[in-house]
Formats: structure tokens, sequence, C-alpha cells
């Protein structure tokens, strides 16, 4: 993205795969930047669902922030998509997309009984885990990514919500006014704060999140 780069590592004490979200202390922002860490941080903290990512660990130095989070060996769902168009010269099947809503729906309930709005749901920030394949390190190394073949949505796999960078914590502020997200996602209550005269006093809350996700 513009202020992450996000690689894979191995947490070598417990013998697992992880991402690390590298963000350069010169790339963020100044006026919003570490604020915006700080929430996101502190959501991540609060949040624990089987189908939301998970923090591990979090490191500061002086010119980088690390966050530590839970791999998933499938990418995200934009990327599954386009290769499942390219191999089968159709759309991902109802089927399929049943299965996936039938495990980011519970965590997006979950997000907003806790008063948390994600923001910004998009395929992109939808990854896949594929529980065949452990996520651990080949003989100390990085293991070969997997290929499409394995990433079968006919085996078992998990649905995880990622990208918390954008996400509110209601419990602070009753309703959300700021212009945020992607714009082929927002909602009329976010794209209207853009041409309302009243912009600035225009609220919205959870319910921006299910226009996403349509």
């Amino acid at each position: 993205g513009a202020s992450a780069d996000v690689y894979l590592s191995i947490d070598d004490k417990n013998n697992q795969l992880v991402a690390i979200k590298c963000m350069d202390k010169a790339k963020i922002v100044k006026e919003h930047g570490e604020v915006n860490l700080r929430r996101e941080l502190e959501i991540l903290h609060k949040l624990k669902h089987s189908n939301i990512v998970g923090i591990k660990n979090y490191k500061e130095t002086k010119n980088y922030h690390y966050i530590v989070l839970e791999y998933c060996n499938g990418d995200n769902l934009e990327s599954y998509m386009k290769e499942y168009i390219k191999q089968n010269k159709a759309p991902l099947n109802e089927f399929y997309i049943q299965k996936i809503l039938q495990q980011f729906v519970p965590a997006l309930e979950y997000m907003h009984k806790n008063q948390i709005i994600h923001r910004d749901i998009k395929s992109q920030n939808i990854l896949l885990n594929f529980d065949t394949y452990p996520n651990v390190p080949n003989n100390g190394n990085l293991p070969q990514k997997l290929t499409f073949k394995q990433k079968s949505l006919n085996k078992p796999f998990t649905v995880k919500v990622a990208d918390l960078g954008y996400a509110k914590d209601l419990v602070k502020d009753s309703e959300g006014s700021t212009i945020l997200g992607s714009p082929m996602y927002m909602s009329p209550d976010i794209v209207e704060k853009y041409t309302d005269d009243d912009k600035e006093h225009r609220k919205y809350n959870t319910s921006v999140d299910l226009w996403s996700l349509g």
C-alpha cells in the first residue's frame, strides 16, 4: 500500500509463518498517521475472532513500525477470483460465495457488536487460508507458495477479515464522519459526504460495511 509493505517471515520461537506489516515512518502522514496506527493496534488487540486476522506482536524502531500478524497462505479473495476466472472462464460460482460468506458474516457481526466499523470492506481485504497446509517453515526455510490447484474451495479453508487500518471504534465516538474507504466499495452514506453542503455534520454507522459487503 501507500504507507506499508507486508513481508512473509518466520517466528523462530513458535515455529510458525507470520505476516509482518512494515510501515515507514517517513511515509506516514504526519497529522493522522500515528493516530491511525494507534487506533489500528487498539482495535486489533480488542478483537479476538477466528475469522479476523489476529495480531501477534508489535515493534517500533527509529524509522519503522512493525505489526506481526497471522499469516494466511491463500492470498486475498481478489487475487483468488482473478485466477479462478482465468482458469475456469467463468466468475466464482454462487456455492463458493455462500461458503465464504458463511464465515465472513459472523466476523462482521462480531465487529459490529463490539462497535467497530471496518470502513474498507473489499475483496482485497478478505484473506483465505487453506487449512490442509500448515503455516510452518519448511526445514527452517520459507515454503513454496500454494498453487491454484492446491487452493481449492472444496478443501477446508478459513476466511479472515484483514486490514483494520481504516477501522473505527464507536465506543469512543458514537458515529463515523470521516471520508474513508475504496471508491468502488463506498456506501452512499460516505460518498454523499463529498457533495453534501452539510457534509461535515453528516454521520454514518456500521451499516456502511453492509453496503461494501454487498
